[in-house]
């Protein structure tokens, strides 16, 4: 092969190799943006379903239905709720005294038993208490934060950063959770000096009349329960987890209706209440999304694909390109926005006894329904009189008739 025949295959070589080298540079170009773009979109799209979730529990929260008392729960409020608001004007719906709004699964088989009328072992009723107290707990909290959420934001700024507050919230909750824990681990020790009414089967406390062994007993049960302290301290921040979890899983299985033309005639889950709040904010999200697409042209594909890329965003923005991304869906119904709470509105009754004290409106707030101690001990005697269910002086005196009998 002559010098001049080289020189040209080396040319064509080195022109198919620039080919296959543009080709390849294409490709991972075109790939980038597509993986980039497609993770971006996916992120988005869960971070505003996770703030559509929070502004349902928003609601929930002002609802003001999360029980906060086992004795008794929340009238299912009758009043309409706004929601989707823009401007004057508002969609409404309601939750409705569906089986999903009035039970718990924990809550009721806790009463259940605690209700029996024979039969109940104190140490059961001691893990119950733990729990029950817990769950309450993190639910008046809940509802205090949440309520606060709809009062002091606007549902776009919940669906902004709804979920980052919310995450500071739990975590802050979460410790506040560990102590009160280790409080009730010992305040709930009462439970072992108390015993069975045969006739009403409520636990009572120990009397006069109950033989020494009981309280000896009695005593024994409370000892073994402070030895397991220290286990109870390593697995309360496991324990706080689930039980924070259960509470925040809890609410999303509340259900309602939202208001159409016809009435409140439309099954409003957590699920179709994600899907109607992109429904909304669809505009919003479609910017949020344009923007999205735009920088990841630019940054993979180059300036002029980056340029193409606001080209047909403006087609599409200003219907030139006619597909309706940036057109807003047109909701079933609105109506002026009202007071959502409306203290002449009466609440609907659950199966489980509802509040006295709650009517039903979403601006009342809970005290469950039982009697509220007067404090008039001290706080070392209030302490001890949660710990063993006695005052101060019946404590000392059965301290002193044990000290006599040995």
């Amino acid at each position: 092969m002559s010098t001049a025949e080289k020189s040209l295959e080396d040319i064509r070589k080195e022109k198919e190799q620039q080919v296959e080298s543009g080709v390849k540079t294409v490709y991972v170009s075109s790939m980038g943006f597509l993986t980039s773009t497609a993770k971006t979109v996916f992120w988005t799209t869960l971070y505003f379903a996770l703030g559509a979730i929070v502004l349902y529990c928003s609601k929930i929260g002002k609802a003001n239905i999360l029980p906060e008392e086992n004795t008794c729960i929340p009238k299912i409020p009758g009043n309409e709720i706004n929601v989707f608001i823009e401007g004057g004007n508002s969609q409404k719906f309601k939750f409705n005294n569906s089986p999903a709004n009035t039970k718990n699964f924990f809550l009721d088989m806790f009463r259940n038993y605690s209700n029996k009328k024979k039969g109940k072992s104190q140490f059961p009723l001691y893990g119950i208490a733990l729990f029950e107290s817990l769950i309450l707990k993190n639910n008046m909290i809940l509802n205090t934060v949440f309520t606060f959420f709809n009062d002091k934001f606007s549902e776009s700024v919940i669906i902004l950063i709804g979920p980052i507050l919310l995450g500071i919230i739990v975590s802050f909750l979460g410790i506040i959770d560990c102590f009160y824990f280790l409080y009730i681990w010992f305040t709930s020790l009462s439970i072992f000096f108390k015993k069975e009414d045969p006739v009403s089967g409520d636990m009572i406390s120990l009397d006069s009349n109950d033989k020494t062994s009981s309280y000896f007993w009695a005593l024994c049960k409370a000892v073994i329960v402070l030895c397991f302290t220290t286990i109870a301290l390593g697995l309360a921040p496991g324990i706080v987890s689930i039980v924070l979890l259960s509470c925040l899983i809890g609410m999303i299985g509340y259900q309602g209706k939202l208001r159409t033309k016809v009435g409140f005639d439309k099954e409003l889950s957590v699920g179709s209440f994600i899907i109607e709040t992109f429904k909304f904010f669809k505009v919003g999200i479609m910017i949020i999304l344009s923007i999205i697409v735009t920088i990841n042209a630019f940054t993979n594909l180059g300036a002029l694909a980056g340029i193409f890329a606001i080209v047909v965003i403006l087609l599409i923005k200003f219907d030139i390109i006619s597909i309706g991304l940036f057109k807003p869906i047109v909701p079933d119904f609105i109506s002026k926005r009202t007071d959502d709470c409306d203290p002449n509105v009466a609440g609907q009754k659950g199966v489980t006894p509802a509040c006295d004290n709650l009517t039903g409106n979403a601006c009342s707030g809970q005290s469950g329904g039982g009697k509220k101690r007067k404090v008039t001990q001290g706080y070392l005697e209030q302490f001890l009189d949660d710990v063993t269910g006695k005052t101060h002086k019946d404590l000392m005196r059965q301290i002193n008739s044990l000290k006599r009998l040995s």
